[in-house]
């Protein structure tokens, strides 16, 4: 081999050595399951429940995620990317979908914080009660004060 060509071959090993390594394809992140019932006060399944996920505390704008109503057994099944989470479930006395809470409406009340990491399957039950109902029970007597 001649020098010119030991040095040209010697530059192009010092620019492949150098070059900055060209990034792979990065997996796509792995969807994670959180399942679980939604019930009433006295344990009965909910049809026609929705599970509402918000990516961070503030639960009064619309949710980032919203789990397919609940079947006659209660069950609900939502796919989310890992990260953390504010959950609620409502019934919606005229059915399923988003908006405010309206009389006779059913809620879970505060949202309930939720942990999801890629590929990994947690579980959350809730329970939902008429927000009236629930304010109406849980309301101080006298005897509560002593």
């Amino acid at each position: 081999m001649t020098a010119t060509l030991r040095s040209l071959v010697a530059l192009l090993i010092a620019a492949l050595v150098a070059a900055p390594a060209r990034p792979g394809r990065a997996a796509p992140p792995r969807p994670a399951a959180v399942t679980g019932r939604v019930v009433d006060p006295a344990g009965a399944p909910v049809a026609g429940a929705e599970v509402f996920f918000y990516a961070s505390a503030n639960t009064k704008r619309p949710a980032d995620f919203i789990s397919p109503p609940t079947g006659p057994d209660g069950r609900y099944a939502a796919a989310l990317p890992a990260g953390r989470y504010w959950a609620v479930a409502r019934v919606r006395r005229g059915g399923p979908g988003p908006g405010p809470l309206a009389p006779g409406d059913r809620h879970s009340g505060a949202p309930e914080t939720i942990d999801v990491r890629a590929g990994a399957r947690g579980m959350r039950d809730f329970v939902v009660a008429d927000l009236r109902e629930m304010v109406r029970r849980s309301r101080k007597t006298r005897a509560d004060y002593h």
